[in-house]
C-alpha cells in the first residue's frame, strides 16, 4: 500500500470514526485500531466498537493499494503533530510507515483479517431515504427522552416505528415520553411493509454528532 494524500482530508477523516475507535473502556485491543484500505482509488477509513461501525472515504493518491489496520490514538496524534501537508503512507511489512518531506515514522499495524467485519449497505435492498436536516430535528427532539439502563436496555434507545405512510421515532424512560412523526412526503421508501426497530442511544447520538460536524464545517449534507 502506497498513498499521498493531504494533512487536512486525512484529519477529516480521522475526526468522523475517533468516537469509535481508541475507547480506552474496550477489553479487546483490536477495537482500538481502525482500518484503512484502499477502495475505488480513495482511502477508507473504517472503525467499530461491536455496537457502532463508521465507514469514511477520503480522496488522496493511490499509487499502490492495500490495507492493514493501525492504533488510532498513536496514528491522530502523529498526525495532528505534522508540520508538513503532504503525507505519504507506505505498508513496509508489517508496519504503516508515515512519512513528509522532513519527518517519518513507522508503527506497528495488524492484517486486516484480525479486524471485525464490518456489515456492507447493499443499494439493491428496501431502504428508507430521508433528509438529514429532517432526520436531525427528528432525533434532537426525542432522544433526550431516553435513559440508559442495565435493567431495561430497551429504554436506552430510540424506537424507529415505520407505518409506509409516515415515520415515528419515539423515546421515553418510563415517566417520559417523546414522539416524532415524519410523514411519507417529506422521505422515500420502497419498503412496502410495517416494521419496528429500536436503535441504541448511543448510536443515535453518534449519528447527529456527525450531522453537527458537517454542519459546523459547511459542509453541504
Amino acid at each position: 500500500m502506497k498513498i499521498i494524500i493531504l494533512k487536512n482530508n486525512l484529519k477529516e477523516g480521522l475526526d468522523a470514526i475517533g468516537r469509535i475507535a481508541g475507547d480506552a473502556s474496550t477489553t479487546l485491543p483490536i477495537l482500538k485500531n481502525f482500518l484503512i484500505e484502499t477502495a475505488d482509488g480513495r482511502l477508507k477509513l473504517s472503525a467499530t466498537n461491536l455496537e457502532v461501525a463508521i465507514t469514511n472515504f477520503i480522496s488522496g493518491k493511490v499509487v499502490e493499494g492495500g490495507d492493514l489496520t493501525v492504533p488510532l490514538n498513536l496514528f491522530s496524534s502523529i498526525i495532528n503533530n505534522l508540520q508538513s501537508e503532504r503525507i505519504n503512507l507506505e505498508k513496509e511489512g508489517e508496519s504503516l510507515v508515515v512519512k513528509t518531506d522532513n519527518y517519518q515514522a513507522k508503527i506497528q499495524s495488524a492484517k486486516k483479517e484480525e479486524f471485525p467485519i464490518i456489515p456492507g449497505i447493499n443499494n439493491g435492498q428496501l431502504g428508507l431515504e430521508i433528509p438529514i436536516l429532517v432526520l436531525r430535528e427528528a432525533l434532537l427532539s426525542i432522544m433526550s427522552a431516553a435513559q440508559m439502563s442495565d435493567m431495561r436496555p430497551e429504554l436506552g434507545g430510540v424506537l424507529f416505528d415505520f407505518q409506509i405512510n409516515l415515520l415515528k421515532v419515539v423515546a421515553t424512560d418510563s415517566f417520559r415520553l417523546a414522539e416524532k412523526t415524519i410523514y411519507n412526503n417529506q422521505f422515500r421508501s420502497d419498503i412496502n411493509k410495517h416494521f419496528k426497530a429500536i436503535i441504541p442511544l448511543k448510536t443515535i447520538s453518534e449519528v447527529v454528532r456527525i450531522i453537527e460536524n458537517y454542519r459546523a464545517q459547511g459542509m453541504s449534507i
